[in-house]
């Protein structure tokens, strides 16, 4: 390496606290402005009232991914994020009060679809077969290296989409798990895999079954502090390498300067403000809020924009009723007496642009494997509930006022429903209480009207049109984080990381 190079990183989420990591380790100069108390973005936590609550994502998966990032650095992953795997990954629940699990070991998960079901164990397995083809297939041209346009053309690259075409996997996700399960209830549990892209499985390409693989074929995991230590190890290793995070401290205002290096202003907590300069920026907000509130410009916005969340965080009494939910819970809505079916969800949130009427609802407990996250409550141990909906970024169209009180009586009868208590009883049992809307979420994060995904995914040329981390209009502009190419989740995130930082190096003309 001949240059040092001063870098600045906006945002101390997943994907800017690892790119930091990867720069430091390689001999740069790297800060982190974070205009939140603590590092992690979407992966912070909250504490009310003697509750810890995990505050955006719960699935850990592809844990190679993250092992990378630490071994790039010469780090281990257990030394800094200490995790365990789950015998029980998700539990799922209809309004029939009918429920099935989901485990680590596949072969007991495809059984028990077979017994409860009535599925065909050899139909299943050939599926299963396939998306795992397609993953490994996929993987060194979709994760490994960044998606480029240019990959067409190379004839290794043209081989396995030959492959891929020929496994019979056309059409989208929905339409091709028709033809291999033949009960709706399984159709339920696998067309969920869509959420990981924040999708509708009527529209999105079923080659991105792959997504679903990493949960079932390669495992859950938890942290065994929660979520939020992943954001604490990864910045932790940041500091050892030299990082500078600086807290509570907003980037307000971006401006190229005549030598294609950056001027940042900022503005901190105390209201001091400050103007910096940097030889290469790189964006962990996303990259819609990055052109329009700090450059000052219009980046162009997808159409088909992601999704959002409503999320509810409750401290919950002992019930005995309760006691047997899972840290990963998914209670299914009753769409029976909608003519368009399951189908009226996705309608809803995404071609119509409304919160869903009966939505599926999540419900993340760590309080059962992680004894400090909730308190002691009348001599019994109480419960931390992160319950979510998913609902379409903030638009002119919904209330969110009115929604939070409408969705809170919803979960509580659905919830209730499957569990045979009184949704009365169960809201009562609720001792302390936040909620977040997508407003919330853009104020938390930067994301963009709280869209957490960025561009949905319908096709495969939306894969390859994500945007992607170098930016098209600036020099020594650079994009990580969930908006850009791979897409959204923690693993991704990572990917995108380590994409950002080749990208870095091939411009600056500097290798490893």
């Amino acid at each position: 390496m001949s240059k040092i190079y001063n870098i600045t990183i906006i945002g101390a989420g997943l994907g800017g606290l690892a790119v930091a990591c990867r720069l430091a380790k390689l001999g740069h100069k790297v800060t982190i402005i974070e205009q939140n108390k603590q590092v992690g973005g979407k992966a912070s936590e909250l504490f009310i009232d003697g509750f810890r609550f995990d505050r955006g994502p719960s699935f850990m998966t592809m844990i190679d991914i993250f092992e990378d990032l630490f071994n790039f650095c010469g780090a281990r992953l257990l030394d800094y994020i200490p995790y365990k795997g789950l015998d029980e990954t998700v539990e799922y629940h209809w309004p029939d009060k009918t429920q099935i699990t989901a485990y680590q070991d596949l072969d007991k998960t495809v059984q028990a679809l077979c017994d409860h079901h009535g599925e065909d164990k050899k139909t299943i397995q050939n599926y299963l077969s396939k998306i795992k083809l397609v993953y490994d297939l996929s993987k060194p041209y979709a994760l490994d290296k960044a998606i480029d346009f240019t990959q067409i053309f190379n004839p290794d690259f043209l081989k396995t989409a030959f492959k891929l075409s020929g496994l019979g996997l056309n059409g989208s996700l929905a339409r091709v798990h028709s033809k291999v399960f033949s009960n709706p209830k399984s159709l339920n549990i696998f067309n969920r895999w869509a959420a990981y892209v924040y999708s509708d499985p009527y529209k999105t390409p079923s080659i991105l079954g792959s997504v679903g693989w990493a949960e079932l074929g390669l495992g859950l995991y938890l942290p065994t502090h929660g979520i939020h230590s992943i954001a604490t190890g990864i910045a932790r290793l940041a500091k050892e390498l030299g990082v500078k995070i600086i807290l509570d401290t907003k980037v307000v205002g971006l401006e190229q300067l005549p030598d294609k290096s950056w001027q940042y202003d900022t503005i901190s907590l105390n209201g001091r403000l400050e103007s910096n300069t940097a030889e290469i920026l790189i964006s962990n907000l996303d990259i819609r809020t990055t052109y329009k509130h700090l450059l000052k410009t219009d980046y162009p916005t997808a159409k088909k924009t992601g999704g959002s969340y409503l999320i509810y965080y409750w401290g919950i009494k002992y019930h005995p009723k309760l006691a047997g939910l899972k840290l990963h819970n998914i209670f299914f809505g009753d769409n029976s007496g909608n003519p368009l079916g399951d189908k009226a969800e996705f309608i809803e949130q995404f071609d119509q642009g409304k919160v869903p009427e009966n939505p599926m609802v999540y419900l993340n407990i760590t309080s059962g494997l992680i004894e400090a996250d909730s308190p002691i409550i009348d001599g019994q141990k109480s419960q931390n509930w992160i319950v979510i909906i998913s609902t379409p970024p903030d638009n002119d169209k919904i209330n969110w006022a009115n929604e939070l009180t409408s969705k809170k009586t919803y979960i509580a009868k659905l919830i209730a429903k499957s569990l045979e208590i009184d949704p009365s009883e169960l809201l009562d049992l609720i001792v302390c209480q936040k909620i977040i809307t997508p407003p919330d979420i853009q104020d938390w994060t930067g994301s963009y009207n709280g869209d957490l995904s960025g561009m949905r995914i319908e096709s495969i040329w939306d894969v390859l049109s994500r945007p992607k981390v170098k930016s098209p209009n600036f020099d020594n502009l650079y994009f990580v984080g969930g908006s850009i190419n791979p897409g959204p989740g923690m693993p991704m995130v990572l990917l995108s990381a380590k994409h950002c930082v080749e990208e870095v190096l091939k411009n600056a003309k500097l290798l490893y």
